[in-house]
This record gives structure tokens, sequence and C-alpha cells, in this order.
């Protein structure tokens, strides 16, 4: 009997977001893994969190950071980050993610949320990935 060879393939986090504690944040310049960051404070807000402020370097948003929760069972403290899915496919996020915690002062107390993604390079055992699809979406 011969063996099938492996299917290459890559598995990616696709979304990760954090929950930590931190002070109040308002628009400032950071600076860390060699690069300057601007903090900066947005308009928009979530159903949970009232302030939103997102991470830019050079033009290009890095993590979206989110303060105040609507709901006052929750600490006050309490501060989302949710770093930007292209981040997550260079080496170096979880460096980048630890950096920008101790740049703003975010004690880190969990993970709120984490996708993965699997990519192929080919299906297993030959299978064409047009039927593949077509067979999920059908239900057949």
């Amino acid at each position: 009997m011969q063996k099938e060879k492996s299917t290459p393939m890559c598995i990616s986090v696709d979304w990760l977001q954090v929950f930590t504690l931190c002070a109040p944040l308002d628009s400032q310049e950071l600076y860390f893994g060699g690069r300057t960051y601007k903090l900066i404070v947005e308009d928009g807000q979530t159903p949970l969190f009232q302030r939103m402020l997102k991470v830019v370097c050079n033009g290009r948003k890095y993590a979206t950071i989110l303060q105040e929760p609507r709901n006052k069972v929750i600490t006050a403290r309490a501060t989302m980050i949710k770093v930007e899915n292209r981040v997550l496919y260079c080496e170096q996020f979880v460096q980048f993610l630890y950096d920008l915690m101790s740049a703003i002062g975010a004690r880190y107390k969990g993970i709120t949320r984490l996708d993965l993604c699997c990519d192929f390079n080919k299906l297993y055992g030959g299978r064409n990935v047009q039927r593949f699809i077509k067979s999920f979406v059908s239900g057949t």
C-alpha cells in the first residue's frame, strides 16, 4: 500500500481580539518596535463600547482599541484590542501586540476572540476546489 503524500497547508490566525485593563486613552504618538505609531480617537462607537481608537503607522491601521463599556457592571478600565487581519499574517504579530499593550499601559486579561484559518495548496485525495465548494454550498 502506497502512502499518500501530505497536503501542504498553512494554519494562520485570522482574527485576534484581547481583553485588557487600561486607563482612558487620548490621541498620542507611541514609539515601539522601532516605529512611531499614532493613536487616534475615532468618532465611531460599537454596541458594547462608547469610545474607539485606531493605531496607525505610515497611513495604515494596525489595531483598533475599544474603551468605555456601555454596561456599567463592567469595569471602566475594560479595554479591547483587535489586531488588524493583515498584521496577523506578519511573523511578529504577537510581539506587536505585547509592545502595543506595554506602550499604552494595558494589562492583559485574556483572549476574547481568536479565529483560525487553514489554507491548502491542494485538497486531500486530489479533490477539485470548485466541486468541493459547490457541494458544500448545496449541502450534498
